[in-house]
């Protein structure tokens, strides 16, 4: 019974980061030029995957996005823009680092998988709500070009 117990305090903070609450952009029936494989975020409080996560202003975010390209020709570079989208409008994440092969092995290929990793740090002065991320990365030749949505609560 102990062995049973040490195993899920040990395995529930892996479990609990990933994120299942997340799509495509729009209208899109895709998430563009790749397949998602994951998403999570560290630390991610009260999330069992089917929940938003919740982060606490003033901490440091992780957000891994693991993907696997769709693309016809190997990508050497790409920009990375995430946004919080607030009432129809879509706000830049403040002094951003764009270059995506800065967070992620490049160049990017055809069906291997990659693991983009951004910080973020939370603003102390940020408002406590519940916002969508928007997270776009592109190629500047469009050859790969990804889109995805998922709900954070900022307390």
């Amino acid at each position: 019974m102990h062995v049973k117990l040490i195993c899920v305090v040990l395995f529930t903070p892996i479990i609990c980061d990933e994120l299942k609450l997340f799509k495509q952009c729009g209208k899109t029936r895709s998430f563009g030029t790749a397949g998602i494989d994951f998403i999570r975020i560290n630390p991610c409080s009260k999330n069992r995957g089917d929940e938003p996560c919740a982060v606490k202003r003033g901490d440091t975010a992780v957000l891994e996005i693991g993907f696997t390209p769709k693309i016809s020709k190997p990508v050497q570079r790409f920009t990375a823009k995430g946004f919080w989208v607030r009432k129809n409008s879509d706000f830049l994440i403040p002094n951003m680092k764009t270059n995506g092969c800065d967070f992620a092995t490049c160049p990017l290929e055809n069906n291997k998988p990659v693991v983009y990793t951004f910080k973020l740090r939370i603003p102390i002065i940020a408002p406590s709500m519940m916002a969508m991320v928007r997270w776009i990365m592109k190629s500047p030749d469009e050859e790969f070009d990804m889109c995805l949505e998922f709900p954070v609560i900022i307390k």
